[in-house]
C-alpha cells in the first residue's frame, strides 16, 4: 500500500514538473495580448484555452450582455447569439422594444441591427463604426476581424514572441507610452528580469498607417520616444546601404560618426 502511494506520488511530481516546464517554455515562445499598462495574456490556441480571437469575443460579448441583462454572466460567454432570447426578453421586459423593432428582431435585420441602434441610444459605444464592429464580432460574422477591434478600440497589442529569436508586435496605434506597455508586456509575458536580454529585437508594426519598425534593441524601448524609432530605423537603413555600423547615440539612437 505504502508503495502504491510513492508511486503515485512520483507521478504527480513528474506531471508538476513537466506542466512548469511546459509552461515556462510557452512563456518563451508564444502568441499573447499586451493590455494597456503593460500587463500580458497568454493567447496561443494552440497549447493554450483560447487564441487572439477568443479573448476578444469573450471581452465584446461580456460587456454587451452585462449592458443589456444588468450583471455579469460569471463565466466567459463565447459568441452573443447563443443568448439572443435573454436579450430579448430583457430588452422586451423593460419597455425598449418597438412593433418595428420586433418586426426587425424577427424578420428584418435580425437582431444585430436592434441591438446597434440600442447601444448607440445608451452611449455605450462611441459611434456606429464600433457599434457595428462589436456586435458583429460577438455574433460571430466572419467579415469582422476580432484582433483589429482590440488593437483600434481596446488599446490591445498583440504579440507573438520567441525568446532566442525575436518578438512581432501589431499596435493600431503607437505612441511613446505604447512602447512603455510593450516593453512591460514582453517581460511579463516572460517573467524574467529586465537585466537579461538586452540584445533581444523588437519588430513594431503600426496597423493604423501601414508603418513598421524592425529589429529595435529591446533594452532601447524603455527611454525611446516614437520619433527616436524612426531616427533609429533610418540609421539602420543607412548601415545596411554602406554595409557598415555607424556609432549610435545609444539614448537618442542618432548618429554620432
Amino acid at each position: 500500500m505504502f508503495y502504491m502511494k510513492t508511486k503515485q506520488l512520483k507521478q504527480l511530481i513528474r506531471a508538476i514538473i513537466t506542466e512548469t516546464l511546459q509552461q515556462l517554455n510557452e512563456a518563451e515562445n508564444g502568441e499573447w495580448w499586451i493590455y494597456p499598462g503593460g500587463s500580458a495574456q497568454f493567447a496561443d490556441g494552440e497549447v493554450g484555452d483560447s487564441n487572439h480571437e477568443g479573448y476578444v469575443i469573450d471581452h465584446v460579448s461580456n460587456e454587451i450582455y452585462e449592458h443589456f441583462l444588468g450583471h455579469e454572466p460569471g463565466y466567459s460567454l463565447g459568441y452573443l447569439s447563443q443568448y439572443e432570447d435573454d436579450l430579448f426578453k430583457s430588452l422586451q421586459r423593460e419597455g425598449r422594444l418597438t412593433e418595428q423593432d420586433i418586426e426587425t428582431w424577427e424578420r428584418g435585420g435580425g437582431p444585430t441591427e436592434v441591438l446597434i441602434e440600442k447601444l448607440l441610444e445608451d452611449n455605450v459605444y462611441r459611434d456606429k463604426a464600433q457599434a457595428e464592429f462589436a456586435v458583429y464580432i460577438a455574433w460571430g460574422s466572419s467579415s469582422y476581424d476580432a484582433r483589429d477591434y482590440a488593437m483600434k478600440y481596446l488599446g490591445w497589442k498583440r504579440m507573438t514572441t520567441s525568446k532566442n529569436y525575436g518578438t512581432d508586435i501589431q499596435t493600431w496605434f503607437l505612441r511613446d507610452s505604447d512602447l512603455q506597455d510593450i516593453k512591460h508586456g514582453i517581460y511579463d509575458a516572460w517573467g524574467d528580469s529586465e537585466e537579461e536580454d538586452a540584445n533581444h529585437k523588437v519588430t513594431i508594426e503600426v496597423r493604423s498607417n501601414n508603418k513598421t519598425f524592425s529589429d529595435i534593441p529591446l533594452s532601447e524601448l524603455d527611454t525611446a520616444t516614437v520619433s527616436d524609432l524612426a531616427t533609429y530605423q533610418r540609421g539602420l537603413a543607412w548601415m545596411r546601404e554602406r554595409k557598415i555600423a555607424p556609432v549610435m547615440d545609444p539614448v537618442n539612437f542618432t548618429s554620432m560618426s
